[in-house]
């Protein structure tokens, strides 16, 4: 929700495109694990720090591409809605919202994948528990079964998140048929 709200916010003003946009880019060109220390400086080692980072590497993909989707609305669709006495809701809910439906979801698929990177690299380095933690135990007492294990679990997880987000798609994008 809000990885949507602010790349709508950012895709529909040019102001807002102008100098909020390069700092998002900023953000999501760093590399996240190294600004991990400062989530735990922030939010102590538990499950905020984790839940944070995670939010950190899944919003950046939404806001980027819900502002491609907006950007890439072909400008003659607004001048004939705007002719034909739109409102702005009605530019917005027929217009503007299905033309950046597709890119939106796209951003989810990267961000669900990035937030499971995101908690895993957290658990991994300052976690006494959790999937990244077993991992780290698994990879270092040498125990191929287990370790394997919940590769598949967190695979199985993956895959599960991505039809969600691949059926909420469908669904909110009856209109296109092809």
């Amino acid at each position: 929700v809000v990885g949507l709200s602010v790349g709508l916010a950012v895709g529909l003003h040019g102001f807002t495109k102008q100098s909020i946009l390069p700092v998002i880019l900023m953000l999501y060109a760093t590399p996240q694990a190294t600004i991990l220390p400062l989530f735990v400086l922030i939010f102590g080692i538990g499950t905020a720090a984790k839940i944070a980072f995670g939010v950190s590497h899944g919003i950046i993909p939404v806001i980027v591409t819900t502002v491609a989707g907006v950007q890439n609305l072909r400008p003659h669709l607004l001048r004939a809605a705007h002719s034909m006495g739109a409102n702005r809701w009605q530019v917005f809910t027929s217009i503007i919202f299905p033309h950046m439906i597709p890119s939106f979801f796209t951003g989810m698929r990267l961000g669900m994948t990035a937030v499971l990177l995101g908690v895993l690299l957290a658990e991994l380095y300052v976690s006494t528990a959790g999937i990244g933690f077993y991992t780290r135990l698994f990879a270092e007492s040498f125990s191929p079964p287990d370790l394997f294990a919940l590769i598949s679990v967190l695979a199985a997880i993956a895959v599960t998140l991505n039809e969600l987000c691949r059926m909420a798609e469908r669904h909110f994008s009856r209109w296109n048929i092809g």
